[in-house]
């Protein structure tokens, strides 16, 4: 964090005002940066992670629409619920994503990077 004070410079009779700047370097010690800084190392960086979170979440929309399309009976939901659901699971389904992409080429070795990354994290934790 950087600091600015004012200060009041004598020269013998002369005498002026300056501002005198100071950085503070914090020690980033904690169990959180610890971790992050971990995970940038050993498992992946911040563009990995954001890149897999959007994946994670292309998959899981696409395996919600595969169990609300089985619901045999879609009457205990209600119709704003059903309308929210049919828009998003529409506006995702006609939109091709990375996920969608990346699972046509390489399927369960995809979703197997993605998970053993969550796996390599949470074994990280609990050495931390």
């Amino acid at each position: 964090m950087t600091k600015y004070k004012t200060k009041i410079i004598s020269k013998g009779a002369l005498k002026t005002k300056a501002i005198e700047i100071s950085s503070e370097k914090t020690m980033k010690v904690g169990k959180k940066y610890q971790m992050r800084k971990e995970i940038s190392e050993n498992v992946f960086d911040l563009d990995d992670s954001v890149a897999d979170n959007a994946k994670m979440i292309s998959l899981l929309m696409t395996m919600m629409r595969k169990v609300y399309d089985a619901l045999p009976d879609k009457s205990v939901i209600s119709n704003n619920d059903i309308a929210f659901m049919d828009y998003a699971f529409n506006k995702h389904k006609n939109s091709i994503t990375l996920a969608d992409k990346e699972f046509a080429v390489n399927g369960n070795v995809f979703v197997d990077k993605l998970i053993d990354r969550q796996v390599q994290i949470k074994t990280l934790s609990d050495k931390i």
